[in-house]
């Protein structure tokens, strides 16, 4: 079993990119009915964690894990997943963040997608019953 200890937290969310998620978040849902809005882990290197925090996510060349599912943003249903693919530090902590996604209409992806393969998706994942990934 995972013992996961919090050992800091800081909110990272700015109005500016709050206001970009409202948008996507409407968009999906006139489009789809449902945005599919759900809480999921990213689990990295600290490196990763702290460009994220100024970029955001994106598909960047400072992606250090690999690409099972093809291109993107991989972001776990459980805690245990993202753990995995956060790296330890050099103290041994090992840095995930909890966000707020929202998913669209889902579809299983494989390793060479780099985008979804039609217009009628908008996420992909390892399993569309039970996703982890």
């Amino acid at each position: 079993m995972l013992r996961t200890e919090i050992a800091h937290e800081q909110v990272l969310v700015s109005p500016e990119k709050m206001q970009h998620f409202q948008v996507a978040v409407d968009c999906l849902t006139k489009a789809r009915g449902d945005a599919d809005v759900v809480r999921c882990w990213h689990g990295s290197t600290v490196n990763n964690i702290e460009k994220i925090a100024q970029h955001g996510f994106g598909i960047f060349s400072y992606a250090e894990n690999g690409r099972l599912y093809g291109n993107g943003v991989y972001l776990g249903a459980s805690v245990a997943v993202s753990n995995d693919y956060a790296k330890p530090d050099a103290k041994g902590t090992r840095h995930m963040l909890l966000c707020k996604a929202a998913l669209g209409k889902l579809e299983t992806s494989i390793h060479t997608m780099t985008q979804p393969s039609s217009g009628r998706y908008d996420s992909g994942t390892d399993n569309i019953f039970a996703p982890r990934l």
